[in-house]
């Protein structure tokens, strides 16, 4: 039984990480749409050199400012992209202690932090006061709470890339597609990171 319990964990766990990456790669792929609607082979490719090495927040941070360069500050397209940035600022640093971190899956006598059904997910950090070994504890159920949070997000800033693919017809695709950008965000608005 136990047995099954850390399969299904260790699972989870590396679909969090996967999923995360996916969202990144959407954000990879509105720097393709901004800059080159029209793209080609050598577009998608000249984006890839561009955004090498790049992790999460530099790539948030950086389609954020191609919004505001492209559609200005004050623009629908800019403010719903923020909303969606906001909201996945919230899972990067999760992210890091996922994939630098410690996980524990059951519990250890050694580690006192540790439960049975849970990953115990440590990333330790020097704080003023000192060490925070900074423990978490995620069962199943958060777990796919969290993977269900990162399909929210992708789902979002696919239907941002759709409105920001048609720059003829944009308000028409804006008003289709707003609400459902604002619903994948209101389902993230329960969701304790």
């Amino acid at each position: 039984m136990e047995e099954n319990v850390n399969s299904e964990l260790i699972k989870l766990y590396g679909e969090f990480v996967l999923k995360f990456e996916f969202v990144c790669s959407r954000i990879r792929f509105m720097f393709l749409k901004i800059l080159y609607p029209n793209n080609d082979e050598k577009q998608r490719n000249i984006i890839e050199i561009m955004t090498e090495w790049l992790t999460a927040d530099p790539l948030r941070r950086k389609v954020n400012a191609l919004m505001i360069e492209f559609y200005g500050k004050e623009s629908e397209i800019y403010e719903t992209a923020f909303r969606i940035s906001s909201k996945f600022i919230q899972f990067i640093e999760l992210r890091n202690s996922f994939a630098h971190g410690t996980a524990f899956i059951g519990q250890y006598d050694f580690i006192h932090e540790t439960q049975v059904g849970t990953i115990a997910l440590r990333h330790p950090k020097l704080k003023k006061d000192g060490l925070d070994l900074n423990f978490k504890n995620f069962n199943r159920i958060k777990l796919e709470e969290l993977i269900n949070g990162l399909n929210s997000l992708d789902r979002a800033y696919s239907n941002l890339i759709i409105i920001i693919s048609h720059p003829e017809q944009e308000s028409i695709f804006y008003e289709r597609f707003y609400t459902q950008i604002t619903k994948e965000l209101g389902s993230l608005d329960l969701l304790i990171i």
